[in-house]
């Protein structure tokens, strides 16, 4: 009736007991992926010499690259969903939805960010492949850029002669610019689908974003005018650095990174592990799947490797966050320009150890600048954890096994 009173019982089912999930996630990397990032953003926004008031929204992914286990997946700023679980109120509802940082959103999945140089891989695997460049060609880079349009070095005055490895280790962009001037949009784009980019990762959670990747077809459906519509050199060389018409997830970007530690697959990323029934039989146990691969040589993967490697070694772009730690890491660094009027977003991937990788990490935070120097130490904490070492007894056996 109108005043909720029963008419009449039609039928009966009777409650059962659910099945219990258990995830992938390493509770104790988890917290420090979270604390950490949280701590460096606040380092980031109230430091006393140039700070970054704006660095407000971050985003951390850890994978087993041997399983594609989600080992770590934080965004922040986040909620808690215990508001949801007693009754969220109206007040609070609408603080989470009206809030601009949009804390309801998973930014590691539902969020695309150009991905500035940690893209310049996927430029390094089409000239190898297309046999546009090799270990022992060396470019010499001056801090300018004129052949198609006049781009500048991140650096003044460049990076003086540069091979394919010391170019990734260093982050030269006239090297890339010059490599995509070489193998052209069409290769570029061919490659970074082949890493998984503009694609879904199929995670098992709602909202994923299959983001976007620079290429003639993309620019032809987001312009109307067909002088919009064509495609440009000097956009071959936004591309080539990370820069114009891409735009990924952070756990794209992990995947990515992951392909590279392992040969050239990835596994498909999952959250779940196992579910089992109220009697703790299993009812499903996830077990690990190709989630794609890149078909390149051997050698191709390896010269990148070691680029990536020199990252973390002297004159690399994180030596600094590096120099002192233990366990070798092959990283990343970018800053992704996003919007001329407003500072950059810093970009940190990386995976270790790098003679047998087990764990990919990538770190992101909005308008943080240089990666290296913003999501480097939370990369590094993370790692740290992840092998254990700052517990004496647990360090000592890894670094005899390894």
């Amino acid at each position: 009736t109108a005043t909720g009173n029963p008419i009449e019982v039609l039928g009966q089912v009777d409650p059962v007991p659910g099945h219990s999930i258990n995830l992938t996630i390493d509770m104790k990397l988890q917290q420090i992926a979270e604390n950490t990032l949280k701590d460096q953003m606040l380092k980031l926004q109230t430091a006393k010499n140039n700070p970054f008031p704006n660095a407000k929204r971050g985003a951390v992914v850890a994978l087993n690259v041997k399983t594609g286990e989600v080992l770590a997946m934080v965004s922040i700023p986040s909620f808690d969903p215990n508001m949801f679980a007693r009754g969220i109120t109206q007040i609070e509802w609408d603080g989470l939805v009206n809030n601009p940082l949009k804390p309801l959103v998973n930014q590691t999945i539902a969020s695309t960010y150009p991905p500035g140089s940690i893209f310049k891989m996927v430029t390094a695997t089409a000239a190898l492949e297309n046999k546009m460049a090799n270990e022992r060609e060396s470019i010499y880079c001056r801090g300018v850029y004129w052949t198609i349009a006049s781009k500048k070095d991140w650096k003044p005055g460049g990076h003086g002669s540069v091979n394919i490895i010391k170019a990734i280790a260093e982050s030269c962009n006239i090297f890339f610019y010059e490599m995509g001037r070489r193998v052209g949009i069409d290769e570029i784009e061919k490659y970074a689908r082949m890493y998984g980019f503009g694609e879904l990762t199929g995670i098992e959670l709602a909202g994923e974003k299959a983001g976007s990747v620079a290429g003639r077809e993309y620019k032809k459906s987001i312009f109307k005018s067909s002088e919009n519509k064509r495609w440009y050199p000097a956009e071959t060389l936004d591309a080539a650095i990370g820069q114009g018409f891409h735009s990924f997830t952070p756990l794209q970007v992990a995947d990515y990174i992951a392909a590279l530690a392992n040969k050239g697959f990835w596994m498909k990323p999952h959250l779940i592990k196992s579910i089992v029934d109220e009697n703790g039989n299993v009812v499903l146990e996830k077990k690990p799947e190709i989630g794609g691969q890149v078909e390149v040589s051997e050698e191709t993967l390896d010269i990148i490797r070691k680029g990536m490697l020199g990252v973390t070694q002297p004159g690399g772009t994180a030596y600094s966050v590096f120099a002192d730690f233990p366990i070798s890491v092959a990283a990343k660094t970018g800053t992704a320009q996003w919007d001329v009027t407003k500072t950059p977003h810093g970009w940190f991937a990386a995976f270790a150890p790098y003679e047998d990788p087990e764990i990919a990490v990538v770190v992101f935070i909005e308008q943080a600048g240089s990666g290296g120097s913003t999501g480097g130490p939370v990369a590094k904490a993370i790692l740290e954890s992840y092998f254990h070492l700052h517990e004496d007894d647990e360090k000592e056996d890894y670094l005899i096994q390894r």
